[in-house]
């Protein structure tokens, strides 16, 4: 056997003797401390939690801010918003668009502008970054088109 894997062992099994005694001692004074106080039945129900009351929490403001905003409310308003206008703009591109990358960016521009009134007829506020996004996940799968090349040209 080679000696470094000689002294390894060696090693190892002294550390390991040294955990084993160090748990059976731990063991071994919990089993030695009393069970109860003194004066106490050892058979004696336990005491009540102690109840600790949480302070009283401070008034909050109501939260704002573009954050609030649209993963509030809004986000569900968003979604829903997404949702029925997915068909309406698929059409609106494919019946607009004759398949020029170079008219595309024009026919987003009128779309979002046309997106934009409809949200706020429903009262919904969103910026045209937000709308953006949305039109690029409804024409994920418009073919032969650069869409996020084109919404970039949109202002």
């Amino acid at each position: 056997m080679s000696p470094f894997l000689a002294a390894f062992i060696t090693v190892d099994a002294l550390i390991t003797a040294g955990v084993v005694i160090l748990v059976l001692r731990s063991r071994g004074a919990r089993a030695a401390a009393p069970l109860a106080r003194a004066g106490e039945s050892p058979f004696a129900p336990p005491a009540p939690p102690m109840v600790v009351s949480p302070p009283s929490p401070a008034p909050a403001s109501p939260p704002t801010g573009s954050f609030v905003r649209i993963f509030g409310t809004q986000l569900r308003g968003l979604g829903k918003f997404t949702r029925e206008q997915h068909d309406r703009i698929n059409t609106y591109v494919r019946a607009n668009w004759s398949g020029a990358p170079d008219q595309l960016p024009g026919v987003l521009a009128s779309l979002l502008g046309e997106l934009e009134g409809e949200a706020q007829a429903r009262g919904l506020s969103f910026d045209r970054e937000t709308l953006k996004s949305m039109l690029a996940m409804s024409l994920h799968d418009l073919e032969g088109a650069d869409v996020l090349g084109a919404l970039e040209k949109v202002a």
